[in-house]
């Protein structure tokens, strides 16, 4: 009887010690949930026309800065608190950018690492880049036609480092347009965050063959010929732009700042 109560005394012991490691790996599961991470990631991405290569945009930034830019629009803290008080300061290491992973999700919620598909081609300078209410930094990637999203899928970033983990907003693949203007029209753009002035130049004289009539051919031939360093032939181009903003109907269609400015920088 005595051997039957020790078993049980045992047993009931063995049981407790279970019972609490369990209780304890829940209490640090949720432990690790609760972490604050500062790092947040924003994506833009820029398809391009079938075949081609498209971009992605990310931008690392400070959490704590977006809450305070939030609070400070809804006036909930005091506005003799300078912002820079307001954003906790945080860094990340040169080596943890090569751990951001792009994923593809498709209307079935599975998703697809497309990471071997994107080639980062902006350098982080430092060793470690520093995080606070004015730094943020932006990458480029360029993404190969077969990592691709496709109708009805969306493009996200997601860092993970240790048990933190950070997730970008997720984008929706937008149609491919049925126009060849303004498929040239999508490598232009692409072509002039790449500063690439010989596809540029190319790509903004197909653009007024197709279309004469609009600002957009203009725009990037200006943008090629800055490049180039030909700052009086840029400022024809975009006085050329600015020429194509008419008169429609009645309606004023108002000129893109950014013509204005350019006109107002070159011909200074």
């Amino acid at each position: 009887m005595m051997g039957t109560k020790k078993s049980l005394f045992v047993f009931l012991i063995l049981f407790t010690c279970i019972s609490c490691s369990k209780e304890k790996e829940a209490i640090q599961v949720k432990e690790k949930k609760s972490v604050y991470n500062p790092i947040d990631l924003s994506l833009h991405y820029i398809p391009s026309s079938p075949g081609k290569e498209s971009l992605i945009i990310l931008t690392i930034l400070n959490k704590s800065s977006i809450e305070a830019a939030r609070k400070a629009k809804n006036k909930t803290v005091s506005s003799s608190i300078p912002f820079e008080d307001l954003v906790k300061p945080a860094s990340l290491k040169k080596s943890d950018i090569d751990k951001i992973k792009f994923q593809i999700r498709n209307h079935q919620g599975e998703n697809k690492d497309i990471s071997a598909f994107a080639e980062r081609i902006t350098k982080a300078k430092d060793d470690r880049l520093i995080l606070d209410a004015t730094h943020f930094y932006h990458f480029i990637y360029k993404l190969k036609p077969e990592g691709a999203p496709q109708l009805h899928e969306t493009v996200f970033a997601q860092l993970k480092i240790g048990s933190s983990e950070s997730k970008s907003n997720m984008v929706k693949f937008s149609p491919v347009p049925q126009s060849t203007f303004l498929n040239l029209k999508r490598q232009a753009y692409i072509a002039e965050i790449l500063k690439d002035k010989a596809l540029l130049a190319e790509l903004s004289q197909r653009l007024i063959q197709e279309n004469p009539n609009s600002p957009d051919g203009y725009w990037f031939q200006g943008q090629a010929l800055e490049l180039k360093g030909d700052k009086k032939k840029a400022l024809d181009a975009y006085k050329n732009a600015l020429s194509q903003m008419t008169m429609v109907k009645g309606n004023h269609q108002e000129p893109p700042l950014e013509i204005i400015q350019k006109i107002k920088e070159l011909g200074k």
